[in-house]
């Protein structure tokens, strides 16, 4: 996967790859999603978090997109970025949601210890979504789930919320993260937290996500 380079005042990232201090721990994950599910944000998110996108511009700077990505809007190419967390090294792997595209994610995930299956709480699992859990199944490589976008469903009630609505909104979560499961069940592939291979908004194993 191509490497993106620092923008918006970010450290390049040549200073950050000759850093000093050694990390005390490397991790290569992976992002995989149908289009537009929110990849690319999820990223800029993460960017921010390190300190290396300013946190005004997360979410609309498309930081890992370069040349025709930027463009057209879309990702193109797995792109990877290197990140300072907590003492250690996470190379995160921004992959392309079209189908089109696919080989550039089957490539990415051939390198990763691990993938985020982003997926949008909304629309829930997509065309795509199963092609990337398949890719992902197929190299072996365990999945920790997200549920993007969970501010579209969140009521609009002025406090307090009835109690009716969060309950609405609770079934419709778990109605994603069931949607994501039978697709996981339908390949094979396993859940990378789950003791019995689901995932479960219970178990703490579903990482929840807005923008």
């Amino acid at each position: 996967p191509a490497e993106a380079d620092a923008q918006d005042g970010a450290p390049a990232h040549a200073d950050i790859l000759n850093a000093s201090d050694a990390p005390a721990w490397r991790r290569s994950v992976a992002i995989i999603a149908h289009v537009d599910h929110g990849k690319t944000t999820l990223a800029d998110r993460l960017l921010a978090a390190a300190g290396q996108l300013g946190e005004a511009k997360a979410g609309a700077a498309r930081a890992l997109d370069k040349g025709v990505a930027a463009e057209r809007g879309i990702t193109v190419r797995a792109t990877a970025v290197r990140l300072r967390l907590h003492g250690g090294d996470l190379s995160l792997v921004d992959c392309p949601g079209h189908a089109d595209l696919a080989g550039e994610s089957a490539a990415a995930l051939r390198l990763v210890d691990g993938a985020l299956l982003l997926v949008d709480a909304l629309e829930g699992p997509r065309a795509q979504t199963a092609a990337a859990v398949r890719m992902a199944a197929q190299e072996g490589v365990p999945l920790l789930l997200v549920l993007n976008k969970v501010d579209r469903l969140l009521p609009t009630e002025a406090p307090p919320i009835p109690s009716e609505a969060l309950s609405a909104l609770w079934a419709r979560l778990q109605a994603t993260v069931s949607a994501a499961n039978d697709a996981l069940e339908q390949l094979g592939a396993r859940a990378a937290r789950a003791r019995d291979g689901r995932f479960a908004l219970e178990a703490g194993n579903v990482l929840l996500g807005s923008g």
